[in-house]
């Protein structure tokens, strides 16, 4: 069943959105609570948004309710992840130590630019 109620790009945006607020407020609570290194703490906030991202993108975003080709998208979604949090990494790393951007900030643009592109990328897999 196809959800007209809400286009495809806006379901994306939201649940990742919800991925984002994930990723933001786990590296906040380790950097700021925990004292993780803000790169450290970058990767772990990524994988775990990795899962409310994953299921919300696939479900709901483009609509596989069933378990049909659930081991092919998460191969190929943590794939995805995978290379967007090395990409990750290395956009907050320069942002933070050349461009001198406060680390959440970072994360934010760094996020931006991983979620346009990843939107093409997910649009192919979830077919």
């Amino acid at each position: 069943m196809e959800n007209t109620r809400v286009p495809k790009v806006i379901r994306y945006i939201i649940s990742g959105g919800a991925g984002a607020v994930v990723n933001l407020g786990s590296l906040f609570v380790l950097k700021h609570f925990f004292g993780v290194w803000y790169l450290a703490s970058s990767i772990v906030a990524f994988v775990a948004s990795f899962f409310v991202s994953f299921t919300l993108q696939r479900t709901w975003t483009f609509e596989h309710w069933t378990t049909n080709g659930l081991v092919r998208h998460s191969s190929l979604y943590l794939i995805v992840a995978i290379a967007n949090t090395f990409l990750n990494t290395i956009i907050v790393f320069v942002l933070v130590e050349y461009l001198q951007v406060w680390y959440l900030a970072a994360q934010l643009v760094a996020g931006l630019c991983i979620a346009v592109m990843s939107f093409f990328i997910y649009r192919k897999i979830f077919v």
